[in-house]
């Protein structure tokens, strides 16, 4: 998975430009963030092990909120332990803006997991701090099983 861009549009908010690629199956998306939010989601990254009943996320889209997510998520990642082993699941939601003027089926949308470990999601979370300071990428590479 990898944010691809931030671009920010002040210093509070921005669009975070995602792209996931699993296998043959991809999905691109762009949702805007607050800066606050996704610094905190880097933070939430720092602990080990991760919780195993409460998955570390993030979620941008439109819509009401219900909890932590919108009504229209266009740019989701849910990271939570997979077993005991020290390997984590990975889920990436991307989706199209809703269209406006179609029935809302015709959304594209795309539900890709994978798993990864924990030096990689140090890496990314160190990438991803570094992305909202100076444009670079951050990636987050899965295991390959």
């Amino acid at each position: 998975m990898s944010p691809r861009t931030y671009e920010p549009e002040d210093e509070w908010h921005g669009e975070l430009h995602a792209f996931a690629q699993v296998s043959d199956f991809t999905g691109r998306s762009a949702a805007w963030f607050s800066r606050e939010a996704l610094i905190s989601f880097s933070r939430a990254l720092e602990q080990y092990p991760l919780p195993p009943h409460a998955p570390v996320t993030i979620f941008g889209g439109l819509g009401a909120i219900t909890g932590d997510r919108p009504e229209h998520v266009q740019v989701g990642l849910t990271i939570a332990p997979a077993g005991v082993t020290g390997t984590l699941l990975v889920c990436v939601e991307l989706a199209s803006d809703p269209p406006a003027t179609r029935p809302s089926d015709v959304q594209q949308s795309a539900l890709l997991r994978f798993l990864t470990e924990y030096a990689a999601l140090d890496q990314f979370r160190i990438a991803l701090s570094a992305m909202l300071n100076n444009g670079d990428e951050a990636i987050l590479r899965g295991t390959g099983t």
